[in-house]
């Protein structure tokens, strides 16, 4: 089972109210990811992060590897600054696409986003893959069946499956071990060539955004309209 994780960027400039890389609900959803590798057949499993940002952002990642992700990917390209909501939709399912044997996917957002939750529904969409929101927590049964858990309650979901998570609550601090691995392990830069992504095509004459929180804000603010 190949889980990839889609986390998101925050701005640490020196005017940011924070000095986090990642907020709560994406190391919510590395945690989620590497519980189930770890206790279902681990050497068979791998949890792989993905995040859009430059290459010399490659903080975000080593966190994700100081909870245990195996592998990390930045999407790092001039074009993927001008993407829409179309744009990203399409940038992050050729990205999974590209990833060997991915089969599940997991995004985080806080239980009464719906925007999120959306943007879930529209890649998983386009991945051909279930889409199942507001997950609190997941459980491998075999190898092609997870038990998940949601408000309503439990469900046996067949991958390939796109969750979203419900995310709320800090999730552990990372152990020392892994602490020591992060600059062992590579940080894969992919550009638009690798992912064969052509952004005129992928945006669809829609408004540009600039980053997966930016198209949240963007939705957020048409659903108000």
């Amino acid at each position: 089972m190949h889980l990839a994780v889609i986390v998101k960027r925050i701005d640490i400039s020196d005017n940011s109210p924070t000095n986090k890389l990642m907020d709560i609900g994406d190391k919510t959803a590395i945690e989620f990811a590497v519980n189930v590798r770890d206790k279902n057949e681990k050497a068979n499993s791998k949890v792989s992060a993905i995040c859009i940002a430059p290459s010399e952002s490659s903080e975000v990642i080593r966190e994700c590897f100081s909870s245990g992700a195996d592998h990390g990917y930045l999407l790092d390209d001039k074009t993927f600054e001008s993407v829409n909501l179309d744009g990203l939709i399409t940038l992050l399912n050729k990205t999974v696409t590209h990833l060997e044997n991915c089969d599940v996917v997991l995004m985080s957002s806080p239980s009464s986003d719906n925007v999120t939750v959306s943007l879930g529904k529209k890649l998983a969409d386009a991945l051909n893959f279930k889409h199942i929101p507001y997950v609190e927590s997941i459980e491998r049964l075999s190898h092609s069946k997870l038990l998940v858990r949601t408000k309503k309650g439990t469900e046996v979901v067949e991958i390939p499956v796109l969750i979203n998570l419900a995310c709320d609550l800090e999730q552990h601090i990372p152990n020392a071990s892994r602490i020591m691995k992060i600059y062992k392990k590579e940080v894969t830069i992919l550009n638009a060539k690798d992912l064969d992504f052509d952004l005129q095509k992928a945006n669809s004459g829609g408004p540009v955004q600039l980053s997966i929180s930016d198209a949240i804000e963007a939705s957020k603010k048409k659903a108000i309209r």
